[in-house]
């Protein structure tokens, strides 16, 4: 308002924050309004109004107004996480975009407070933004499970209230998991020359490292399992423990599965006590008895035993202990052949024996009455003394 007899000029400005300060600067042109009228559109913000009023004396009159426009509703946008996200190592890098908002709170909705009746973060803005602006916050997440996190941007000068967003997540912080199935640790199921495949299980979204006996295997695929571990090449007669590690990480840190597997070249040993080599007997049963030596695995590796009789085709299911029945006279041979888990074969070992005829023994009695007679039987045998024959008296 003003003398209406003198000239009025108005001029505006939109006030600007900068790292100096508040920053308003009037242009030279006024704006062309007279007391009453209405001022141009105006987009939000703050604002500075002067009019200056001259006399024709030339004297000047100012005044100054500063007001705010807010007819926009707060914006707020969640940038990260997006839905269906997995955070990991128990922290949220909280990132969003607010516009027109005088406070900012944020909830944390998940396992340990499945109903958050406080912010775990607050922002005042002052003065309000003009323009979208981006923040970040570091949020901890004390559990793994689903969260929930909600920005609400709240304009408390502005008739519109708050507006506000949610995003729902997985928060995981463990550790990724990895298991070799094969080899077993312990595992002796190989010799030289023969592949030996490593298989293992995994956490998804893993790197993995493959180190066999400390090298790391840089070709190793874990998506192109198995993974040949060999062939190994060592000399017939030895025995060679290997090492197989498999190692996963992920943004949460790493874990592994190892095992320990035998290449085994040394062939069991084997020796028949019964029957003895060279012997004869006058059964028609003898007791299957053997030894086997396997250097390897103390015996606890052999999984195969062959016994056969006579002829090579002639496979017998009697084992160290069994008896051997229904033998007919004459001579017999039985081999015995083991192999050990690795496919080692022992030396076919064999012993031949003969059964023969039971002898039959004669007695010369003198019955007193009818002279000397012969008596044939069982039992009965001669006893060679210096040379000759004698007899045993009938018992």
């Amino acid at each position: 308002s003003g003398q209406s007899e003198f000239g009025v000029s108005v001029f505006l400005c939109q006030v600007e924050q900068t790292e100096a300060g508040s920053v308003c600067e009037y242009g030279t042109e006024p704006l062309g309004v007279e007391p009453g009228s209405n001022l141009p559109p105006l987009a939000d913000g703050n604002y500075k109004l002067r009019a200056d009023i001259e006399d024709d004396a030339g004297f000047t009159g100012t005044d100054e107004s500063t007001f705010s426009i807010n007819v926009v509703a707060p914006f707020v946008e969640i940038r990260n996480p997006e839905n269906d996200d997995v955070v990991t190592r128990g922290r949220l890098n909280l990132r969003y975009r607010v516009h027109d908002a005088s406070d900012i709170e944020i909830y944390l909705e998940g396992p340990s407070n499945p109903n958050p009746a406080e912010p775990v973060v607050t922002r005042v803005i002052d003065p309000v933004e003009p323009r979208p602006r981006t923040y970040e916050d570091s949020i901890d997440l004390p559990v793994d499970g689903e969260h929930t996190i909600t920005v609400r941007a709240i304009d408390r000068n502005g008739p519109h209230g708050s507006a506000e967003v949610s995003v729902t997540f997985t928060a995981d912080s463990s550790l990724p998991g990895v298991v070799i199935t094969s080899p077993n640790d312990n595992d002796r199921n190989f010799r030289s020359g023969v592949d030996i495949p490593l298989t293992f299980t995994y956490s998804e979204d893993a790197t993995v490292v493959v180190a066999l006996d400390g090298q790391v295997l840089v070709d190793a695929d874990p998506a192109n399992q198995p993974i040949n571990l060999g062939p190994f090449d060592q000399p017939t007669g030895t025995v060679t423990a290997h090492h197989v590690k498999v190692t996963v990480t992920n943004d949460n840190g790493s874990s592994s599965d190892e095992a320990t597997f035998i290449v085994d070249d040394s062939p069991p040993q084997v020796e028949i006590l019964s029957p003895a080599d060279g012997s004869e007997t006058t059964s028609t049963t003898v007791t299957l008895s053997y030894t086997v030596n396997d250097p390897s695995n103390s015996n606890e590796g052999i999984t195969s035993v062959t016994v056969i009789l006579d002829r090579p085709d002639n496979e017998i299911s009697q084992r160290n202990g069994d008896s051997i029945t229904g033998l007919s006279l004459g001579e017999h041979t039985v081999t015995v052949q083991v192999t050990d888990l690795a496919g080692n074969e022992s030396d076919v070992v064999s012993a031949t024996f003969t059964v023969i005829e039971e002898p039959v023994c004669i007695d010369r009695l003198h019955d007193g009455r009818h002279g000397i007679g012969e008596h044939k039987g069982k039992g009965h045998c001669k006893e060679r003394r210096g040379g000759r024959a004698s007899t045993s008296p009938r018992n």
